[in-house]
């Protein structure tokens, strides 16, 4: 009996394990090192609002980082929580016009359990001009959580 409690504790570790990819997502195919010429959606994790794809996509649980090329993509989200009056969970998309040498974030102007309406839907917010987001430099791969 003991035996089969840890192969399913070790089972669960490896598949846990195996749900986190790369923390660097490249969105084209072309060879631009350049962070003048791309621009960089943040994919940190926060309070229920995750991103699930871009451009056709998947994002890993892992991602930190969606390099993108100027122009609009398509960028999937999935949110969940609680206001006073109603839960909500929903999957659906914005969509972001990026510019190259700029870092953006998706995040939901949530005011907490009191919010009336759809305020908790996220916005897409251009962060270039905040010290401690914005990346000035492209991540490399290798960076892991």
């Amino acid at each position: 009996m003991k035996k089969i409690f840890w192969i399913s504790i070790l089972a669960l570790l490896v598949a846990g394990c195996a749900a986190v990819g790369p923390s660097v997502i490249k969105t084209y195919n072309d060879d631009i090192s350049e962070r003048s010429q791309i621009a960089i959606l943040r994919a940190d994790k926060s309070k229920g609002l995750s991103i699930i794809g871009c451009d056709g996509l998947s994002i890993s649980h892992g991602a930190r980082y969606i390099l993108l090329q100027p122009g609009r993509h398509e960028v999937w989200f999935f949110i969940s929580g609680q206001t006073l009056f109603q839960g909500y969970t929903m999957t659906n998309k914005k969509y972001l016009d990026a510019e190259a040498g700029h870092t953006y974030i998706l995040k939901s102007k949530g005011g907490g359990i009191f919010l009336i309406g759809d305020k908790w839907f996220p916005e897409v917010i251009d962060v270039t001009d905040d010290p401690m987001l914005h990346l000035k430099d492209v991540p490399e791969e290798a960076e892991k959580i």
